[in-house]
């Protein structure tokens, strides 16, 4: 799934940027940046195998990490870990992640419908 490959490789770009932050914060913020974006597309795979009701809860999950994500880098640029056009970069990619997500939602939500 494209939301899937776009959501990984976000993850690995905040994974990689995180580790940069000062030590203290690679165990506060960092952390948790890196766990809420892995959980983005890491909710994304996992939920695919499953019912369909299993994956629409994941994907709903996953779109909740992006969320928080969006909150963790605001607070980062806030803190002067981030430029205003990492914040951006990030913050659209993440706005644009979410609008897939909900479009997926939705399209799973169409197609179990017809066939009732």
């Amino acid at each position: 799934m494209k939301v899937w490959q776009r959501a990984d490789i976000l993850s690995k770009e905040i994974h990689k940027r995180t580790l940069s932050f000062p030590k203290f914060e690679n165990f506060e913020v960092g952390s948790q940046m890196r766990r809420s974006s892995a959980s983005i597309p890491d909710n994304i795979s996992e939920g695919s195998g499953k019912s369909v009701n299993v994956f629409i809860n994941a994907l709903k999950i996953a779109r909740g990490s992006a969320k928080e994500l969006e909150v963790q880098i605001g607070r980062c640029f806030e803190f002067g870990y981030f430029s205003v056009e990492d914040k951006d970069k990030y913050l659209k990619e993440l706005d644009e992640i979410g609008k897939m997500i909900s479009g997926v939602i939705r399209w799973i939500e169409r197609k179990t419908k017809k066939k009732k």
